[in-house]
């Protein structure tokens, strides 16, 4: 069994440089997902585990306008739906950061997406952490 306290996952949601942007579907971009259980790799264990402990999302320009961003948590296995929104179209203004000090428990599959929308003025960057515990 392995365990620790560690950055589960970062990403840019929103940035001037469209080439660093993971592609989005009507869900958002995959920022994290409950490894595969040890068990498939060393017979240990049936199924993964993860702990977030927070989500941060930090709009890293001074200047630029104020961006929404839209955080789910998706259960393995199941659709899309309303259900699964923590944060839903919630707007960021330059120069902030949201945490979010969660306590969510996910196993094997379960996934955080996250998405964020651009205006046509704005070539600002919005970045996400998502910071935890996992034991594979």
């Amino acid at each position: 069994m392995a365990d620790g306290f560690k950055i589960l996952a970062q990403a840019v949601l929103l940035s001037s440089d469209p080439a660093t942007v993971p592609l989005a579907d009507s869900a958002g971009c995959l920022i994290y997902q409950v490894p595969a259980a040890s068990a498939d790799r060393f017979n240990s264990r049936d199924y993964s585990q993860a702990v977030i402990s927070s989500i941060v999302v930090c709009h890293v320009d001074s200047s630029a306008a104020t961006h929404p961003y839209t955080i789910r948590v998706v259960k393995s296995g199941s659709g899309f739906d309303d259900k699964q929104y923590v944060v839903y179209n919630k707007d960021l203004a330059a120069s902030d950061t949201d945490v979010l000090s969660l306590g969510i428990g996910l196993v094997s599959g379960d996934a955080i997406y996250a998405q964020s929308y651009k205006n046509a003025s704005a070539t600002s960057d919005l970045s996400i952490s998502i910071f935890g515990t996992e034991v594979v």
